[in-house]
């Protein structure tokens, strides 16, 4: 039997274990909190080997990102800001859940470049 995950929203604090994923921009394009989690910036160097644009559901995995004591380090996509409307929301929280494989400790870093994210944001992408 699976157990149920537990989801707490807090205040930003870079990550210091498990699985993190953070979210890109259209262009690539990372917010400063998701910067913070790769102080090597690791995501920056992986994004034109892995030809990666931050497209709608795209994905750019970092297995123990250089810098952290993190297991993985994870770009997400979310496309053009002007289309995240709440069921792109739902989308990119279930885009997150695909690709958590077996991690126990995961967090989610909901900063973008451009997008006013807040507590719907929030509760979309985790119902996703």
């Amino acid at each position: 039997m699976t157990s149920r995950p537990s989801i707490a929203f807090a205040k930003f604090s870079a990550p210091k274990k498990g699985s993190v994923f953070v979210l890109a921009a259209n262009d690539g394009g990372l917010g400063d909190a998701a910067k913070a989690c790769d102080p090597a910036k690791t995501l920056e160097r992986a994004f034109p080997v892995a030809d990666f644009s931050g497209k709608f559901a795209g994905l750019v995995e970092v297995l123990a990102p250089e810098g952290t004591p993190l297991d993985r380090l994870v770009a997400v996509g979310a496309g053009k800001v002007s289309g995240l409307d709440d069921h792109a929301w739902l989308k990119l929280g279930g885009t997150i859940a695909a690709s958590l494989r077996k991690a126990t400790e995961v967090a989610v870093v909901l900063d973008l470049p451009g997008a006013d994210v807040g507590g719907r944001q929030a509760a979309q992408l985790a119902a996703g």
